[in-house]
Formats: C-alpha cells, sequence, structure tokens
C-alpha cells in the first residue's frame, strides 16, 4: 500500500505544469497558446525569457527527484524508486490536470536519473551540451542525451528489470518528441532563441 500511494504520489506530483503556473506569473495568461504550445522550460525561455525559463526547468527537475526519494523512502531495496521516478515522468508527458497534454520529460527525467544513476546522467548531460552547442536545437540534443542515457544503463543499472524500465522511458521520451523528429527530418526545427 506505502508503494502504491508513493507511484501515485509520484503521479500527479509529475503531473503538476510548472511552465504553466510560471508563465502566469509572469502575465502570460497560457503558455500552451504560444510557440511550439509546449509547457517546458524551452518554451517558456523563449517567450519569457531567461528567469522564467531556468525556474521551470528547476522546479521540472525538482519533481523528478523528489518523486524518486519518495520511491527510496517506500522501499529502497527493490524497483520502487525506478517505478516512482517513471510514474513522474509520465505525469508530466501527460498530466491529468491538463487533459493529459504535458512537457516532453526531458528536465523531469534529469531529476530522477540524478538520482538514480548520477554518472550516467552526468555524461549524457555532457553530451546534451555539445549537441546544443553544435546544433542550437534543443530537442536534438535532448534526445542525443536520453540516448546516451539508455545505452550507459546498460552498464550502470543495477538489474535487468531497472534497464527495462530506462528502455521504456527512452521510447516514451521519443515518442513525445515525435512532432520534433518530423520538424529535424524535414529541417525545420527551430533552433534555440527562436520561436518554435
Amino acid at each position: 500500500m506505502i508503494t502504491f500511494t508513493a507511484i501515485l504520489i509520484s503521479y500527479l506530483l509529475g503531473s503538476v505544469p510548472s511552465g504553466v503556473f510560471i508563465a502566469r506569473i509572469w502575465g502570460l495568461s497560457d503558455i500552451r497558446q504560444s510557440g511550439s504550445g509546449n509547457i517546458g522550460a524551452t518554451n517558456v525561455y523563449r517567450h519569457l525569457g531567461l528567469g522564467p525559463g531556468l525556474l521551470t526547468l528547476i522546479l521540472d527537475i525538482a519533481k523528478g527527484a523528489i518523486s524518486v526519494s519518495l520511491g527510496l523512502a517506500a522501499n529502497p531495496t527493490n524497483l520502487t524508486p525506478w517505478i516512482t521516478g517513471l510514474a513522474c515522468i509520465i505525469g508530466h508527458i501527460y498530466p491529468v490536470y491538463l487533459q493529459f497534454k504535458g512537457g516532453k520529460g526531458i528536465a523531469t527525467s534529469l531529476g530522477v536519473f540524478m538520482i538514480l544513476a548520477p554518472l550516467a546522467t552526468f555524461i549524457s548531460f555532457i553530451v546534451w551540451v555539445i549537441m546544443l552547442v553544435m546544433t542550437r536545437r534543443v530537442s536534438l540534443a535532448s534526445l542525443s542525451a536520453v540516448s546516451c542515457l539508455a545505452l550507459l544503463l546498460v552498464v550502470f543499472a543495477s538489474t535487468q528489470s531497472a534497464w527495462s524500465i530506462s528502455m521504456a522511458l527512452l521510447v516514451l521520451i521519443f515518442w513525445s518528441h515525435r512532432e520534433n523528429i518530423g520538424r529535424l527530418y524535414r529541417g525545420e526545427e527551430p533552433v534555440i532563441g527562436k520561436i518554435s
């Protein structure tokens, strides 16, 4: 029962739309009606600037980290922290509070895996930075980093089941970026600093 409660709370926590709230505080009625329509930090940054974008990023990362902490508190000896982390990411992408239309899950995934697999996450973050500098496309950098993380978890994940959950995350993230992938293929994906 404790484990189920931790998973449910993690999903509901992930569903909290940080970007929507931050945008409203900064005077934008609905970030979903601007630019890409995404509730994540990149879209907030493009329309409201660095401060709101960073704050959204921090809050989304915190959601993931807190969800893993809940899992560790409920049962640190099995897969519970991995499942609560995944539940939080699913909540961010499919939030119950926004009719299941949320963000892409990258920042929340960072919060999850910086606790579950810190070394793999650090290496993947370096990949993200390099790809962002080279391409100036956040989506491409994010997809590259998540792919790197999934591969690294083959080595760093403690169990096969944990690795399987990580593969599920990879599929989920790529699915949430399907429109970005289409724009990348067509050469239409905007670079950072421009409205998508």
